[in-house]
């Protein structure tokens, strides 16, 4: 079976806390680091496909470019997705994806509803 990824900002409490349960409970998994690596368009796209939830859930709406930029706009699934490509940092973290599925992991044992 193919290892589960983990999307993982080291930069964030809620992302360590994940790496750190996954380890305690000897669950084999790889790691992406998706703020450094990037993502592109389709990768987003099937996250969101295996999260089944729409382009703009996966939006850190409080963060500031989001704020500034974004909020105010009409914008549509299309437009979402192109701004997660350019600014991976609004995308919600920890992500947990399986071959199948996928869930955010906050708290980090929602990990266990998937896996």
């Amino acid at each position: 079976m193919k290892k589960p990824l983990l999307l993982h900002n080291p930069r964030c409490r809620k992302s360590r806390e994940a790496i750190e349960f996954l380890n305690s409970n000897k669950i084999d998994f790889k790691t992406l680091l998706y703020i450094k690596d990037g993502l592109d368009k389709f990768t987003i796209e099937k996250i969101i496909q295996k999260l089944k939830i729409n382009p703009l859930e996966l939006v850190r709406t409080q963060e500031k470019i989001w704020k500034e930029n974004y909020r105010s706009r009409t914008l549509n699934q299309d437009d979402v997705l192109n701004i997660l490509v350019e600014y991976p940092n609004l995308i919600k973290r920890p992500i947990f994806i399986t071959k199948t599925e996928a869930i955010i992991a906050i708290p980090a044992d929602e990990i266990l509803k998937i896996y």
